[in-house]
């Protein structure tokens, strides 16, 4: 249970490291968010050390398609977001190709079949909630981000959001997303 807690800590985190990119951006409260991602990562492994003691079974399967979301989730928070302004400078420029011409929020559906899948490989309750709990964590930070944040640090923002689903992608998006096109 530690582990869940400490997760959802990590969550308390990016949403100061939301305000303070928001408002004063401050390079110290930049750090939040990689103090939060190692929080979340470090709770991650522990589940996972956990739940295999406790779990039914493993199914390589479903620990394939984890690995999977797991790299879909790093190559679009990290790869197609400049890393520099993004995570060091605080003020990144509106990403509208790629995964985020896909839905405004791909990093979620990727976490949440991330922590669906570690459930389907390794199912036990632990692995139940952190999937139901993280990813609930995380679709309030995406409206936290959508509603307030986003809107104050990119002009653009509001023409973005009326291109481009808030999460579930759409024909549309899914061609723009693997046409390299922008959404706006």
């Amino acid at each position: 249970m530690v582990f869940i807690i400490y997760a959802a800590a990590a969550f308390l985190l990016f949403f100061l490291y939301d305000i303070n990119g928001a408002t004063k951006n401050h390079a110290l409260l930049r750090s939040l968010f990689a103090i939060g991602m190692t929080m979340l990562i470090g709770s991650t492994v522990g589940i996972i050390a956990l739940s295999t003691a406790h779990a039914y079974e493993l199914t390589p399967v479903f620990a394939a398609a984890a690995a999977v979301m797991l790299g879909l989730l790093i190559y679009t928070l990290f790869f197609e977001l400049p890393f520099k302004g993004a995570y060091v400078d605080g003020r990144p420029p509106l990403c509208s190709s790629g995964m985020y011409a896909l839905c405004r929020h791909p990093g979620i559906l990727w976490l949440g079949f991330m922590y669906g899948a570690l459930y389907g490989a390794l199912p036990c309750a632990l692995t139940a909630a952190a999937a139901i709990l993280f990813t609930t964590l995380d679709v309030l930070y995406a409206l936290f981000q959508d509603l307030w944040t986003f809107p104050k640090i990119f002009a653009e923002y509001g023409a973005y959001r009326k291109t481009t689903p808030f999460l579930i992608p759409n024909p549309d998006s899914v061609k723009r997303a693997f046409n390299g096109k922008q959404s706006i």
